[in-house]
């Protein structure tokens, strides 16, 4: 069971894990779904500094993709472990053709995708963006949507149309072949992704 409360109170006041933009119970999770399903390739939708991206790859041992409008917050150090980790940095907008044409190239060999959805959290972006890259992943696979607690922070509202959860409800109601994954969700009190650790079921 979801602790709104606390979760909005971390969010607000995040001390972030592994260096990334993300609490320690959203690693973890993120952590038992590759030992669950043993990705060989994992998309990252929005790179901001890059560490979640080399953590991505370093935990999974698997080739990363990801993708920004923007690189400029990646130091230097952070592109050097990045290239070591077999990180590959796509510049461009997730909802291009010529992104997604160049994502599902470099997907083609693989059978165990993950994406992780954390670029703009604006509900139609989202949703584009879930509806664009979901057939890479394979049954019993995950796609990730992340911040859906966007929706009760009410000073972040300004800078978006909607919030990724109306995307992720949208997405559901007309995808039977995806669920959250419940269980994952309620091993722990807190998270920044309601709704959003999403299963392929067939």
């Amino acid at each position: 069971m979801l602790d709104l409360d606390a979760s909005i109170h971390e969010q607000r006041h995040c001390q972030n894990a592994e260096g990334m933009c993300k609490t320690a119970a959203d690693v973890a999770r993120y952590r038992t779904v590759i030992e669950r399903t043993d990705p060989d390739g994992i998309i990252e939708i929005g790179t901001y500094s890059g560490k979640s991206a080399v953590w991505f790859a370093r935990t999974a041992g698997c080739p990363v993709l990801t993708i920004d409008v923007q690189h400029t917050t990646v130091d230097a150090d952070t592109l050097a472990a990045a290239q070591a980790a077999q990180v590959t940095l796509l510049l461009g907008r997730s909802t291009s053709p010529s992104v997604i044409d160049s994502t599902f190239a470099w997907a083609r060999h693989k059978r165990r995708i993950m994406v992780s959805v954390d670029g703009d959290h604006s509900g139609p972006v989202v949703a584009a963006e879930m509806n664009a890259y979901s057939p890479l992943v394979k049954p019993g696979g995950y796609m990730i949507v992340e911040d859906g607690i966007v929706r009760w922070l009410p000073e972040q509202w300004p800078y978006y149309t909607g919030n990724p959860l109306d995307a992720i409800e949208a997405f559901l109601a007309d995808h039977p072949e995806w669920a959250n994954d419940q269980e994952l969700e309620d091993s722990a009190p807190t998270t920044q992704f309601p709704g959003g650790f999403l299963r392929r079921l067939r």
